[in-house]
């Protein structure tokens, strides 16, 4: 790796993995100090935390990385177990984030076809602790065999490409199939154009693009496991027939990214969750007051009466506002 490479990858990492802690920490803040969440605002917070995870965890890779290259000369045996813990987390959460994508497309479509449905909130929370579980466990057993001292980790290491192989296709192909099916019910059902569904059909539109970036940045990594499992006999990524700087942007790029983006959707479609952001931001400048608010064009005031956000709840609908 040449001397400008070992500078850009690295801040190019670390900033994305910063940029998706924060934001990421913003919407979390919002869904947790939403007492009163909706259904969607239930999974979509499911889907943050992983993120969050995510981005957590990417970040102290590389932060371990480097204090371990640059201070010790890559001989801190501390430094090395607190980076592989930190990758463990990582890939853990990748796998999550995939599991709470498949929730989110699947969950949208049954309310379209049933409606009046509601969530069954514990069995996604005991669902989503046992996948959390199991990858754990998965990754913990990796380990294991590792850092064993086995004659042969070619088989090992054909299994777990394997399994992130068809972990990930299944995932996919249900998110795919979900959101098309969707999108069919909303094709047929704008043809109604059913006065007071806008709300429900915008709520599908969010999903939709959280599945189209997840299915995105996926796709392309999924060509990793796929060129592994080409050539069999390699034990190490590193060595199998991915390029180095592919296997690095698809790993350490695309995927915090894509949870980066995330939360950046939210903003995008939910006026509830802007006005809960710039009243922390104000709040935490020191900049907050009535007066400020009015200038930004989030205070308004009628005759008689005067129509804060800060005085309303987090689930009421108000003009121009996009649910989650």
């Amino acid at each position: 790796m040449s001397a400008t490479e070992a500078i850009i990858k690295p801040t190019c990492s670390a900033l994305i993995a910063i940029l998706g802690t924060v934001t990421n920490s913003l919407s979390l803040s919002y869904f947790l100090d939403n007492r009163e969440k909706r259904d969607m605002d239930f999974l979509l917070m499911l889907l943050n935390w992983f993120d969050l995870v995510v981005c957590v965890s990417a970040f102290l890779v590389g932060l371990f990385y480097q204090l371990n290259v640059h201070l010790f000369n890559d001989d801190n045996k501390p430094l090395n177990y607190a980076m592989n813990i930190s990758i463990d987390f990582f890939t853990a959460a990748i796998q999550c984030t995939g599991f709470a994508t498949c929730v989110l497309s699947t969950t949208r479509l049954i309310l379209f076809w049933k409606p009046f449905s509601t969530l069954n909130r514990v069995a996604i929370k005991l669902a989503a602790v046992f996948y959390i579980l199991l990858m754990i466990v998965s990754t913990l057993v990796m380990d294991v065999f590792h850092y064993a001292d086995l004659h042969d980790k070619t088989s090992v290491f054909y299994w777990s490409m394997t399994a992130d192989l068809y972990n990930l296709a299944i995932i996919l192909f249900v998110v795919v199939a979900s959101n098309l099916s969707t999108l069919a019910i909303l094709a047929r059902k704008s043809k109604d154009a059913v006065p007071g569904d806008t709300a429900f059909h915008d709520a599908a539109v969010t999903v939709i693009i959280l599945s189209f970036l997840f299915c995105l940045f996926n796709s392309l990594y999924i060509v990793i496991p796929i060129m592994c499992l080409q050539n069999k006999l390699k034990t190490e990524v590193d060595n199998c027939n991915v390029g180095g700087f592919y296997l690095w942007a698809m790993t350490w790029i695309a995927l915090p990214l894509n949870s980066a983006l995330n939360p950046l959707i939210y903003f995008s479609r939910s006026r509830n969750m802007r006005d809960f952001i710039v009243r922390r931001a104000r709040r935490l400048l020191g900049r907050g007051g009535e007066e400020s608010l009015r200038d930004q064009g989030y205070l308004r005031v009628e005759p008689r009466t005067c129509l804060s956000v800060m005085s309303r709840s987090p689930n009421t609908p108000v003009s121009g506002d996009t649910p989650i």
